[in-house]
């Protein structure tokens, strides 16, 4: 075989291994690009699943915190009713106390006195079992309604169940009494109405643009 010979040869078998290496790396490429294809297919399926998941844990979680705030509303829904019940009865027996205060003898005044005890035994006991459902700023005023009343009441209870001990004049009985009313006509029905608007806001009951400027 000649020079020229084993040229041709030469070059010959470097084309056929470049032929070859073009080939194979084609095949290899065509795999590649086969199992990248695949490879994103499936990743593409199992991130919908996992959004799939993702959201059906949210709802789960939302649903749970629906019905936690459901029940916590309802609950507080009750006890503002018991306590604005057992408040009204309080209110109206301290009322009857003061306005029958000159009207009846000590017999009657000190049945009063008892009912009253009794009504504010009732109530302080619920709303202090209970005081956690409520914002600070409702429990100072419930706290200040029911101060109101026993400031308008105490020195007349006083006189009553010390009546042996004392003798206060019908001047002084009378000036205590007036004390008493002012109390009970004139801070007690502003406390309460702001009492009332605070539960209206803890309930979500929207109050009238009128009642709100008055």
């Amino acid at each position: 075989m000649g020079f020229g010979e084993i040229i041709v040869a030469i070059g010959g078998s470097g084309v056929l291994f470049a032929t070859m290496a073009w080939l194979m790396r084609s095949i290899i490429n065509h795999f590649l690009s086969k199992d990248l294809e695949s490879f994103k297919l499936i990743l593409q399926k199992e991130s919908q699943q996992e959004l799939m998941r993702l959201q059906s844990s949210l709802q789960l979680i939302q649903l749970e915190h629906q019905v936690r705030f459901t029940k916590l509303h309802e609950n507080r829904a009750r006890i503002i009713a018991e306590i604005y019940s057992r408040l009204v009865k309080l209110h109206r027996t301290a009322s009857t106390f003061v306005r029958m205060y000159h009207s009846v003898d000590d017999t009657k005044n000190k049945e009063n006195i008892k009912q009253l005890w009794g009504c504010l035994d009732n109530f302080t006991e619920y709303f202090e079992k209970h005081r956690i459902y409520f914002n600070q700023n409702t429990c100072s005023e419930i706290d200040c309604l029911i101060n109101a009343l026993s400031k308008a009441v105490s020195t007349l209870i006083f006189f009553i169940q010390e009546a042996g001990a004392i003798e206060p004049t019908t001047h002084e009985v009378y000036i205590e009494w007036d004390k008493a009313m002012t109390i009970m006509e004139g801070d007690v029905p502003k406390i309460k109405k702001s009492l009332e608007g605070s539960f209206r806001g803890l309930l979500g009951v929207l109050t009238p643009v009128s009642e709100r400027l008055t």
